[in-house]
């Protein structure tokens, strides 16, 4: 409790300054429909018109109804959506530090073997680790949820409270059917830490923690088959999405065919992902920015393994993009890993001279050097640069030709919902999205598009529209595909832009 009352400015100032810079973009017209549009529009079906099935439609993500229930109860509005995110993001900051305190070290040992100043130097890393900052102001997605809960996960084991973490394994696969693969990692994770712990504890004792984990890994296996084989094609027409989707072809067609692939040719996975630079890029940025300490640590790393290699594999760059949202499985694992890996970094710091001041020095450097090269945050080069429009301090503040247009959409574009709008992604407003046939351009502006009808439980029907809302100062898209879009302009128009 005490590190709780301590942390808690931590986690109030943290979580404001993350909620309100990602409000701010929202307001600038600096946020995207896809994907917080999308989400938006979703979220706004199941609330105001009970249309359920749009948690379950494409990705899996039941969890979705609970912002439904916000949506109902508070308002519709996209503002809620960033907000709660960033909150959800900040909470690891209030339980951190007492990670120490229940990672099996005795108490009275705990100063001697972390240093008074260390004790704060998870909160640092976490306030520092550049996929929290991504998580929260690349738009809305349901993934951040993985965070709390991979954290709650973690406490839970270490407090051995076996059905809590249970829940929290479940939880995450409700999140999105790629976290099925997490929650096997989960039930792995309990598995092989029962073993590398073993005591003089009787069996009885030591029986509800396997059974926990090979809960995790059946519930994981079967949930994760069920969606991506039955749940999400019934609501698509038979789509298949995600693992078994195009990133993924190259080893099989299927789960099982990739699966197989992976067991059958590990040297052909390894040299795809050497071979791809831009992947070893991801796994040593999203590594480097902890100094490699959760190295130091690898069994908290096992329910990372699915995330990780769900990046590694993918023949869609977005997916080892560092500055989306496929890293937030990856924070939690690794954040545990770097506090349980630094009593062993500043041992082997201690091998070659070094004390506790200067181990910690060298870790806070690295922490802030890769943070302003990789980062979206106030003292990142991205921030100060402009070289990105999602992250520039153009991206935080409403100009007065934001307001023009704002006021242009509210003036021209009815408030009909029943009237279908085109609008560029990168021009999104709630206002726009909130309808029932919301188009990106160039859909239903040069041939029909197949919208879910909200009056006849999904099914498609063709759509065209009414309005078209673009920008031609704002970075340019095509659907959700978008042109190099640096320094205002774009760098590769011969790509037929």
């Amino acid at each position: 409790m005490a590190f709780l009352r301590r942390n808690l400015p931590v986690f109030f100032v943290f979580s404001m300054f993350l909620g309100g810079m990602a409000a701010l973009k929202v307001w600038s017209l600096h946020s995207s429909f896809a994907d917080l549009g999308l989400f938006d529009w979703n979220i706004d079906a199941i609330a105001s018109v009970g249309q359920w099935q749009f948690a379950l439609g494409g990705h899996v993500q039941p969890l979705m109804f609970l912002f439904g229930g916000l949506y109902a109860i508070g308002g519709n509005n996209s503002y809620w959506l960033v907000i709660i995110q960033a909150v959800f993001l900040a909470m690891p900051l209030l339980f951190l530090p007492s990670l120490i305190c229940h990672a099996a070290i005795p108490k009275d040992t705990v100063g001697k073997i972390y240093g008074s100043v260390s004790l704060w130097l998870p909160s640092l890393a976490y306030s520092f680790y550049f996929p929290v900052w991504f998580n929260a102001l690349f738009d809305f997605h349901m993934d951040h949820l993985a965070v709390p809960l991979g954290f709650s996960f973690y406490l839970a084991c270490f407090n051995k409270r076996w059905a809590l973490a249970v829940m929290a394994g479940v939880a995450l696969s409700l999140v999105k059917e790629p976290f099925a693969l997490m929650t096997i990692g989960c039930g792995m994770y309990i598995l092989c830490r029962q073993l590398a712990d073993r005591t003089s504890e009787s069996i009885g004792q030591k029986v509800p923690p396997y059974l926990a984990g090979i809960f995790l890994v059946l519930f994981g296996a079967v949930y994760f088959h069920l969606a991506i084989n039955c749940i999400s094609p019934y609501f698509t027409g038979g789509q298949r999405i995600g693992i078994e989707g195009s990133a993924y072809s190259w080893m099989g067609g299927s789960f099982s065919e990739i699966l197989g692939y992976l067991v059958i040719h590990p040297l052909q996975v390894v040299r795809e992902i050497i071979g791809t630079p831009r992947k070893l890029v991801y796994a040593g940025a999203v590594l480097g920015a902890l100094a490699f300490v959760p190295l130091l640590s690898p069994i908290e790393l096992i329910p990372a393994l699915p995330v990780l290699a769900i990046s590694l594999l993918s023949r869609i760059d977005n997916y080892y993009g560092l500055a989306h949202h496929y890293t937030a499985g990856l924070i939690a694992p690794f954040m545990v890993a770097f506090v349980l890996g630094l009593p062993r970094a500043y041992r082997l710091f201690g091998r070659f001279g070094l004390g506790r001041i200067k181990c910690t020095i060298s870790l806070v450097s690295v922490m802030v050097i890769i943070h302003v090269l990789l980062s979206p945050s106030p003292v990142s080069r991205f921030f100060w640069t402009g070289k990105v429009w999602q992250y520039s301090n153009d991206a935080y503040v409403s100009t007065q030709r934001d307001k023009i247009i704002k006021q242009a959409i509210l003036e021209y574009v009815p408030a009909n919902i029943n009237i279908a709008v085109a609008m560029q992604n990168t021009v999104n407003m709630s206002y726009l999205v909130q309808r029932k046939n919301p188009l990106v351009f160039p859909n239903g502006v040069l041939f029909a598009a197949p919208m879910p009808d909200l009056t006849r439980k999904g099914k498609p029907h063709p759509v065209r529209a009414e309005y078209v809302v673009l920008d031609f100062n704002r970075p340019w898209y095509l659907d959700d595909k978008g042109c190099d879009w640096l320094y205002g302009k774009c760098q590769d128009p011969l790509k037929g832009w």
